[in-house]
């Protein structure tokens, strides 16, 4: 069937209309593609998959496919061994998540009903309890790394967290010190980059000694990092960088995980795209009250 034939039967209207329904942009990209067929055994394949959602929706409820992400990108990026983003590997976590619901709910209440196509797709999809459970553990959101994550990362934060306490008792004694107040423009531990400084009038910079990190725009107030904490910040930044390494090492043993599974999570994909397109059209059928038709050749 030509374009012009499809366009004069407002086919693309139809074809939104059921997109509208997908849950994921994998579902929706299936249904955009589709196009009428003159194959009977294709056409009533694509009946009865459509007949077979609607009556486990009327008859189970509303087909769990919240969660699906596209992490096709994320899943080429495993295969060439490269290290995902926290982001990156919770998607695949709730997608993950998304194919152990779907087959939980096609064990419940089943009776003596059988689906035989969405039956033999859920069958195929395989969970990954285990990979869903440790990037879980070791992610809290797209930017931040659990502290439980590892025992070295407990570890290495505490020490900061220790640092970060020294050298504020530090500068809090020096900021309070009857000696120190009339060189100060406030009383106050501010941070410049990742150093803590206080904020020092410039007629008292030979006072303070120490590291100039900035000043006030109008050149009043020099930030310092006194002498008395340099090699604490120092200690403090040594500390950071070992936590951006142990944080990467985090990743690589997630990311290792996907690589060494990412023909399954990708086979898992490529039918939750399937069943999305599928109970799309169920749900499309159910909103217009539609019918399968009888067809001969």
């Amino acid at each position: 069937m030509n374009e012009k034939t499809l366009k004069v039967l407002e086919y693309d209207k139809i074809i939104k209309l059921v997109a509208e329904e997908t849950v994921s942009n994998l579902g929706r990209e299936i249904v955009m593609a589709l196009r009428p067929s003159n194959n009977i055994y294709e056409i009533k394949e694509w009946l009865q998959e459509t007949s077979e959602a609607v009556d486990i929706i009327l008859k189970k409820g509303s087909f769990p496919l919240e969660g699906i992400h596209d992490i096709r990108g994320a899943l080429k990026k495993a295969e060439i061994g490269s290290i995902l983003s926290p982001n990156e590997l919770l998607l695949i976590s709730y997608t993950l998540a998304a194919v152990r619901k779907i087959k939980s709910y096609m064990r419940e209440d089943r009776g003596e009903t059988y689906y035989p196509i969405i039956d033999d797709l859920t069958d195929m999809l395989v969970e990954y309890k285990n990979i869903e459970n440790e990037i879980n553990k070791a992610i809290l959101n797209d930017e931040e790394i659990s502290d439980n994550a590892s025992p070295e990362l407990n570890s290495i934060r505490r020490r900061i967290k220790d640092k970060h306490n020294q050298i504020r008792d530090k500068l809090n004694s020096m900021v309070t010190s009857p000696t120190y107040q009339k060189y100060l423009q406030e009383q106050i531990v501010t941070m410049r980059g990742d150093r803590y400084v206080i904020p020092v009038k410039q007629e008292f910079r030979s006072f303070v000694p120490g590291i100039v990190h900035d000043q006030s725009t109008s050149g009043a107030t020099l930030f310092i990092e006194p002498s008395a904490v340099v090699e604490l910040n120092n200690d403090l930044k040594q500390l950071r960088l070992k936590e951006k390494q142990e944080i990467e090492k985090i990743l690589q043993k997630l990311s290792g995980l996907i690589t060494e599974n990412h023909e399954g999570i990708k086979t898992n994909l490529e039918i939750l795209a399937t069943l999305d397109f599928i109970f799309a059209k169920a749900r499309f059928s159910l909103a217009y009250r539609c019918s399968e038709p009888i067809l001969n050749t």
